[in-house]
């Protein structure tokens, strides 16, 4: 989207932008951005919130008035996401460590429970990679074994699959958290991920592995797609 605002700029168009990724917007400098501090996916912030939602939007057409660009300014609130329950229980499949054993084990756990829970939303958004999710955990694991598979996608680079599998995998875990009795927050379901299962830890693990590592693209992978803003503390 910045690399179009400057597109469209050239033809007198002016343009503003919400941007969820700060370093993007840092590199590309779009004629004016609104850097947000929310999770991926979710630009306005909380859902069902319009109050919330119209300032985001209120906040990124008032810098169409700016005189002079590229500029970038940073949202003042953070989306406080008010719909947790404290009451939730998270599904019972998280495995202890971080080694390719647990984490194919729990993958396995997850992807008994996975069409129940698609069963019970009647909806899901795993299919990415089009591969099953014990696959992605023994692709993962692999990795921790000191090897590098090839992409089980022969139409996808290795560094493109690894994007769409963490994808996947995020995606069924949340879809089983959420499947269950009580309605956690997304907040509430990225702690559970990425502090309490295997394969968060893994995905941490191999977060550090790449971004010190010699492939460039997966170099990539890891600095800019792995970890969200909210999560990175627990690379300290």
């Amino acid at each position: 989207m910045s690399a179009l605002a400057h597109y469209l700029e050239t033809d007198g168009l002016a343009t503003t932008l919400i941007s969820l990724i700060r370093e993007n917007s840092d590199k590309i400098r779009p004629p004016r951005a609104l850097w947000v501090p929310f999770e991926l996916g979710r630009p306005l912030g909380v859902p069902n919130d319009p109050a919330f939602q119209r300032r985001v939007l209120t906040a990124a057409l008032d810098l169409l008035s700016a005189e002079a660009g590229p500029i970038t300014v940073d949202f003042p609130e953070e989306a406080t996401d008010r719909h947790g329950d404290p009451a939730w229980s998270p599904p019972a499949v998280a495995e202890a460590g971080n080694s390719a054993a647990a984490l194919t084990a729990e993958v396995a756990a997850v992807a008994a429970l996975h069409p129940d829970a698609v069963n019970a939303r009647n909806r899901t958004v795993v299919g990415l990679t089009e591969v099953g999710l014990t696959e992605i955990g023994d692709f993962f694991a692999a990795f921790l074994n000191g090897e590098k598979p090839a992409s089980p996608r022969t139409d996808m680079r290795l560094s493109d699959f690894v994007k769409a599998a963490m994808e996947d995998l995020k995606s069924a875990y949340g879809e089983i958290a959420s499947a269950g009795a009580g309605r956690p927050s997304s907040t509430q379901i990225a702690d559970w991920f990425w502090g309490g299962t295997a394969a968060g830890r893994v995905l941490l693990d191999l977060h550090v592995r790449w971004a010190d590592g010699d492939d460039k693209r997966l170099k990539i992978v890891a600095q800019n797609f792995m970890i969200p803003r909210t999560q990175r503390h627990r690379l300290e």
